[in-house]
C-alpha cells in the first residue's frame, strides 16, 4: 500500500506524513528578527519611493519652467514678425 504525501505544519517546519521535515524559512532567525528586517525593507522601499516621486516632481518642474519660457519666447518672435510685416 503507498504512503501519504501530505504535510501539515508544525511550529515553522512541515511534518510530511512519511516522517521527513521541510523547513520554510530559516529556523535561526527569531519571530523579532524578521519583523525587523521587514520593517527597515519597508522603510528602504518607502525612502525610494519618495526620492523618485521628488525626482518625478522636479522633472515635471523644470519642464513647465521650459515650455512656459518657449511659449514667451514664441509669442515675442511672433509679435516682432508681425510688427516688422506692418511697418514695411
Amino acid at each position: 500500500m503507498a504512503t501519504k504525501n501530505t504535510m501539515t505544519p508544525s511550529g515553522g517546519v512541515f511534518q510530511s506524513h512519511r516522517g521527513g521535515q521541510i523547513g520554510f524559512g530559516s529556523s535561526s532567525m527569531s519571530p523579532m528578527t524578521i519583523q525587523q528586517q521587514i520593517s527597515q525593507d519597508a522603510q528602504r522601499q518607502a525612502q525610494e519611493r519618495w526620492k523618485i516621486l521628488q525626482e518625478t516632481q522636479t522633472k515635471i518642474f523644470e519642464t513647465m519652467q521650459d515650455v512656459t519660457v518657449h511659449r514667451a519666447r514664441t509669442g515675442d518672435l511672433a509679435r516682432r514678425a508681425w510688427e516688422q510685416y506692418i511697418r514695411h
